[in-house]
Order: C-alpha cells, then sequence, then structure tokens
C-alpha cells in the first residue's frame, strides 16, 4: 500500500506541474525531457503550497487530506480536460524519438548515480541533525496532531535551536510522504534531483553538443557534496534547484519576451524563497541585474517600464512566498517565535569583516577542491579561454548571476549571524553549479567545439 500511495502521490505532482506547462502553453515548444523535469519540480513546489494552504486554513494534516488537496490541485489545473487529455497524448507519443548513443550513455551513468541516491534515501534514516531536530521533528509531531503548529515547540522549549522555524518546503514533503507510509519520508529528493538533472541536460542540449552536454551533467552529478545531498533532508539541494529553474526560465524570457518565461520565472523563484530564508537577497540582486541588463542590451533591449514591471512582478511574487511563512505564519500562527537577535546581524557595513569573509569565501570554497572538485575551476579556465579565443563574455546574462550569488553570500555573513562558511555559505554555493555548467555549455567556446563535432559526425 505505501508503494501504490507514494506513486500515486509523485504521479499527482507530476501531472499538477504538467497541467500549469499547459496552461501556458509551454510543452508543445519545449523539449520532452525539460518538460518532464521541469513538471516534477514545478508541481512538488505547487503540491507543497497546497498543504501549506491547508495549515493556513487549519484544516487538520492527514493521509486523506492530503491526498484530496493534490487530487483537487491536479484537476484544477487539468481543467479543461480535453486539451490537457490531447497534450498528454502528444507528448507520450513517439518517447525514445532523437536518442542519440551519446544519449543512451549519459543517461545510463545519470541512473547509475540516481539509483545509489534512491536506495539510500528510502533505506537509510534522516542522519542530519538540523532536519532530525527541525524539519523532520515536525512533520511527526504535524501527523500525529494534525497541525505544524504543535506542541513540538511547547515540549521542547529551550531546547530547540532555529532548525524547526526555517524549512518550510521540505517539511511540508517530509509530512506529504511520511503520511503515505515512508519510514524515513525523504524518498522525493532523489526523485527532484533527477528531475532537475533533466532540465539542466536539456537547457545545455537545446545550447551545445549531445557529447558536451553529457560530459558536462555527469560532471555535475559526480559533484562530491552535492551528490551527498541527493540524499539528505536539507534544504539547500531543493533551493539550489528551483533557484537554477528559475534563472534558466528568466534568461528565455529575457531572449524572447514571452509571458509563459516570466510567469514561471516568478513561481520557481518564489519556491526558491520559501526553501531557504536567505534567498530573498540572492534573489534581489539577480533580479535588479536582470533589470538593468534588459534595458542595456544592445539588441531588441526592453523598455525601461517593461522591465521594471517585469523584474518587479518577480522580485514582489519572490517577497510573497517569503512573507507566507517568514512573517504571516511565524508570527500568526506558531506558539514560540524564533529570537530575532538571532536572525539579523548588528554592525553590516563592516569594511574589515567583509574582506575577511571574501578572503575566506575563496579560501575555503572557490580554490579548495574538496567540496566540489574541481567544479569552480574549470569554469574559471573556460571563461578566460572564452574570452581569450572568441573575445566573448556571453551569455553575460548568466555572468551577472553568477556575481550576484557571490556578492550575496558576502552580504548575507555581514547580516546574518548563524550564517557561516563552513556550513551556510557552503551549502548555498550548489546554486553556483547549475549555472556554471550551463554558461560552459553556452558559451561560444562550446558552440565551436558544437560545430567541429557536428562535422566529424557528417562525414
Amino acid at each position: 500500500m505505501t508503494l501504490f500511495l507514494t506513486l500515486l502521490l509523485f504521479f499527482c505532482q507530476f501531472f499538477i506541474g504538467f497541467g500549469v506547462l499547459v496552461r501556458l502553453k509551454f510543452v508543445e515548444s519545449s523539449p520532452k525531457l525539460l518538460t518532464a523535469g521541469l513538471s516534477m519540480i514545478l508541481g512538488m513546489g505547487i503540491s507543497s503550497l497546497g498543504v501549506f494552504v491547508e495549515e493556513l486554513v487549519r484544516i487538520p494534516l492527514s493521509l486523506t487530506s492530503i491526498l484530496i488537496v493534490n487530487l483537487l490541485l491536479l484537476i484544477a489545473v487539468s481543467f479543461p480536460f480535453s486539451n490537457t487529455f490531447f497534450s498528454i497524448k502528444e507528448y507520450f507519443s513517439n518517447p525514445l524519438k532523437g536518442i542519440k548513443p551519446y544519449g543512451v550513455v549519459t543517461l545510463t551513468v545519470v541512473l547509475f548515480f540516481m539509483f545509489i541516491s534512491a536506495w539510500l534515501a528510502f533505506y537509510s534514516p534522516v542522519l542530519s541533525v538540523d532536519a532530525i531536530a527541525g524539519p523532520d521533528l515536525v512533520a511527526k509531531y504535524a501527523l500525529e496532531q494534525g497541525t505544524m503548529a504543535s506542541s513540538v515547540f511547547y515540549d521542547l522549549e529551550g531546547n530547540l535551536g532555529n532548525q524547526p522555524f526555517y524549512a518550510p518546503y521540505i517539511t511540508l514533503m517530509q509530512i506529504q510522504f511520511r503520511a503515505v507510509g515512508n519510514p524515513f519520508g525523504q524518498v522525493w529528493i532523489p526523485v527532484m534531483a533527477l528531475a532537475f538533472i533533466g532540465v539542466l541536460y536539456a537547457k545545455m542540449r537545446s545550447q551545445t553538443h549531445g557529447v558536451i552536454a553529457g560530459f558536462l551533467t555527469i560532471a555535475f552529478i559526480m559533484i562530491p557534496e552535492m551528490f551527498f545531498y541527493t540524499t539528505s533532508l536539507l534544504t539547500d539541494y531543493s533551493n539550489a534547484v528551483f533557484f537554477g529553474c528559475a534563472v534558466f526560465m528568466v534568461m528565455d524570457y529575457v531572449n524572447t519576451k514571452e509571458l509563459k518565461y516570466l510567469i514561471l520565472t516568478s513561481i520557481l523563484m518564489g519556491f526558491a524563497c520559501f526553501t531557504r530564508i536567505d534567498t530573498i537577497v540572492l534573489a534581489g540582486l539577480g533580479i535588479l541585474s536582470t533589470g538593468l541588463y534588459m534595458i542595456s542590451k544592445k539588441q531588441n533591449p526592453f523598455t525601461f517600464q517593461k522591465a521594471l514591471l517585469s523584474m518587479g512582478s518577480v522580485f514582489i511574487a519572490s517577497f510573497l512566498f517569503f512573507f507566507l511563512w517568514n512573517v504571516l505564519y511565524i508570527s500568526a500562527y506558531l506558539p514560540v517565535k524564533p529570537s530575532a537577535e538571532d536572525q539579523l546581524y548588528i554592525t553590516l557595513f563592516d569594511f574589515g569583516k567583509v574582506m575577511k569573509n571574501i578572503s575566506e569565501i575563496n579560501e575555503k570554497l572557490v580554490f579548495d577542491t574538496l567540496y566540489f572538485a574541481y567544479s569552480i575551476p574549470i569554469f574559471g579556465m573556460w571563461l578566460l579561454l572564452n574570452i581569450v579565443i572568441k573575445r566573448s563574455f556571453q551569455p553575460l546574462l548568466l555572468l551577472l548571476w553568477i556575481a550576484s550569488i557571490y556578492i550575496g553570500f558576502v552580504l548575507i555573513l555581514g547580516m546574518f549571524p548563524s550564517a557561516v562558511i563552513d556550513w551556510t555559505i557552503k551549502r548555498g554555493f550548489f546554486k553556483f553549479f547549475p549555472l556554471l555548467y550551463f554558461f560552459i555549455a553556452s558559451s561560444q567556446l562550446s558552440k565551436w567545439l558544437d560545430s567541429k563535432i557536428s562535422s566529424w559526425e557528417a562525414k
């Protein structure tokens, strides 16, 4: 029964996301793999939000109510049903069309690593101290008492850190997958990771040859610290997934000016801010840099008014998601509040501390290969070669987002006393790597290699 209910929940989440993409007319114009991955990711986010709305209106959380809200969401996004059923039929026709031998190799390697991740997530208990004393604990009490605002906050008052207060998304996902009978709940993490790997590969494949995209995808999976987090119940991988997808969509919006990409950017960045509190800082910087890029780019620039309206809407959506949990729910629903003194830093503009933070970030994370192997040095070398050989910084918007993340982390270290390089910033670095590898795939140097490989294939 647990297997059936787990598959039913995944089914609902996938087609909730698929239904949204159908409504936005995204499916017919996008690669199937991109649609599949984005459907799962979007559906998981919307499903968690549906359960959160249950909590807000004080409907008791239970297996029945969770399944009902997912089914209602599925029905809502699938209407009118004739259009959705037609899109599903078209989508699943010829699923293997266009697969090349190098695609099979990439798929085999990806599935091998993801099998390991799924096996560990299913059979291993929750091991992270932050999760045990935070989201997983809140999820257990929520299912026992029918509410996230449970007695856990009274029973352990004075012994709780900030862990129960900062991870709404993974808490809501744990509630759902524990409710359907999974003993440790966390089986959804490798599924989300697999969906994102599909999105990343599809986006890179749209920019360069499949051999290059496959190599970069495998390199991404093998980042040591990130792979570990495909089995670990912490906010950081989920946060990187939503954030990365949002950046991909905002780039598509800037390139095409199509509304569907702006809507998806707003939703996905909103979920990124819902998963991790400090993301609102990074989102704000990235949105600002995108707006400036939109009005200053040489080809087909945006008017100031349109750039302000579009990027303003993305930030408002992001702030709304941030507000729902961090202000509304914590203030109005939870019986115990986190200490404000533990959340904000007093001396933000200390130049000496800023320089020290930059030095430590570079020493411990940028130039050290312990956690992220050679991903950052490879990106740096590729960027340099792209500039020297091809005289190009393109895609420049992607570099602006990468720079915004780095600057944001420096600011975060000066704003939150609980933020430390060895944990907070190290895990926050996950947001870099999808963008770094996508930049490599999208660069002029990769396009040159693409042409050489394609010419060789044609012989």
